[in-house]
């Protein structure tokens, strides 16, 4: 049976807009709100839908102290939430032609804004020891009618990333289906075949992440630059069927790079299961004995991709004879120089490895280019 929510009042702006105003209690809230989350990591406090999700699951720690905060200070002001109708609430006027009257949930609304707030007085509700006065609370919302989820991520996005400074890798996630590099990206993340499955963060890196949404896409950019487009006469975003070679392409091209460094691409076994923290058994990133899951060195072999795949591109039918990507991978990782700078610096061998190149002892964007020039010059050994 629909859920009715009392006292609310309906106001139309001169756009047609659809606003309501009124208020829930902390035991309602999972009863009437969802998270539109990109991925299910857990749904203990809020309910989670990954079904056209677009938002990062929670903190955690955030929620609780939020509870703890309420649960203290009874009298404290709740900030009204923003929600998302998505076509499920009825509003029903107390009396003809009035803006008063109340709602009808056949299905749970989307939080827009106020997810942590209401995961810490969700929190709040199941807490027994709570004084019963704080699972009364008014928790006061404004719930729009937007036209589609697309709307309602853009607004997501507008609130977020103008006035609260949402991370550029979100933002390019939010965006991920606009453009032929956020498709690719996508499909890296999730696409069961790709290397990098569930070890791109959407914005901030978890333990079990390699890189973000935005770094990953960078990788996509390098490795379609404008040489590689120029020399092979191939727009990757020219039409689907080239978008869908591209993403072959890349899918490819990384498994070979994992398959041919495999001695180092086994740094992943470093990394913790997808979803799980740093144990001693699984310390992370910080343990890695080469820089090739490093960002250094992914971005370092995603520029290599643009040279590699134009020598080996067959022109007559825009495709790449991987036989020959193989053998250029297999020349890389034969190179003595090349397999030594793809070593963490360390005592034993920071001489040798700077006396090659002294940009070598630089980490992220400042060394990915003495990187690649090594590993490119082995090419032409």
């Amino acid at each position: 049976m629909p859920t009715k929510i009392n006292n609310v009042l309906e106001i139309v702006d001169p756009s047609g807009l659809r606003y309501y105003l009124g208020a829930i209690t902390p035991p309602q809230i999972n009863e009437l709100t969802f998270v539109p989350c990109v991925r299910l990591i857990n749904d203990q406090i809020l309910n989670v839908r990954t079904e056209d999700g677009y938002q990062r699951e929670g903190e955690v720690k955030r929620m609780h102290a939020i509870k703890t905060f309420y649960a203290n200070n009874l009298n404290s002001l709740i900030p009204p939430v923003l929600l998302s109708t998505r076509g499920s609430w009825k509003f029903t006027p107390k009396s003809a032609g009035s803006n008063f009257g109340s709602i009808e949930a056949d299905d749970c609304a989307a939080i827009i804004d106020g997810q942590h707030r209401l995961g810490g007085l969700s929190l709040l509700s199941q807490d027994d020891a709570v004084a019963e006065e704080a699972h009364s609370r008014s928790i006061p919302f404004m719930a729009v009618e937007f036209d589609s989820v697309t709307t309602e991520s853009e607004e997501f996005e507008t609130i977020n990333g103008e006035q609260k400074g949402i991370k550029a890798s979100h933002l390019k996630y939010i965006r991920r289906h606009d453009t032929f590099t956020g498709n690719v990206t996508t499909m890296l993340m999730e696409h069961a075949d790709s290397v990098f499955c569930g070890r791109i963060a959407i914005a901030t890196r978890n333990d079990w992440d390699l890189i973000t949404f935005k770094a990953a896409s960078e990788l996509i950019e390098a490795t379609y630059d404008s040489y590689f487009k120029t020399n092979t006469r191939f727009d990757p975003s020219l039409n689907e069927q080239n978008q869908s070679k591209a993403m072959l392409f890349i899918l490819e091209y990384w498994r070979l790079v994992s398959t041919v460094f495999k001695p180092m691409w086994d740094d992943i076994q470093l990394m913790p299961p997808v979803g799980v923290k740093k144990s001693p058994a699984h310390p992370g990133r910080g343990r890695f004995k080469y820089r090739l899951l490093e960002e250094t060195g992914l971005r370092a072999f995603a520029k290599l991709g643009s040279r590699i795949l134009h020598r080996s591109w067959i022109s007559t039918s825009d495709d790449v004879a991987w036989d020959n990507v193989e053998q250029l991978l297999r020349q890389i990782a034969a190179d003595e120089r090349s397999s030594l700078v793809l070593e963490k610096l360390k005592t034993h061998n920071r001489d040798q490895i700077l006396e090659i190149n002294a940009q070598l002892q630089f980490q992220g964007l400042a060394g990915v280019s003495a990187l690649h020039t090594v590993l490119d010059g082995s090419l032409n050994r």
